[in-house]
């Protein structure tokens, strides 16, 4: 199972993250955006951690797609 991450909760952000969530061979572990609302909004629409930097979230998943 991949674990992926998703950068921009904006309308794309949020179309992907719903297709990554319902995929079998995907797992959703993250999302990130800079606007600290979105981001927290999305990790809890989604079930993930929320991220304000993709630095820092680079340190602390390992992620196999983003």
């Amino acid at each position: 199972m991949l674990k992926v991450a998703v950068i921009g909760m904006g309308n794309i952000g949020n179309t992907h993250a719903p297709v990554y969530k319902s995929d079998p061979l995907a797992n959703l572990v993250a999302v990130c955006d800079i606007i600290k609302e979105k981001a927290y909004k999305a990790a809890e629409r989604y079930g993930v951690r929320a991220y304000y930097s993709v630095e820092e979230m680079l340190k602390h998943e390992e992620l196999d797609a983003v």
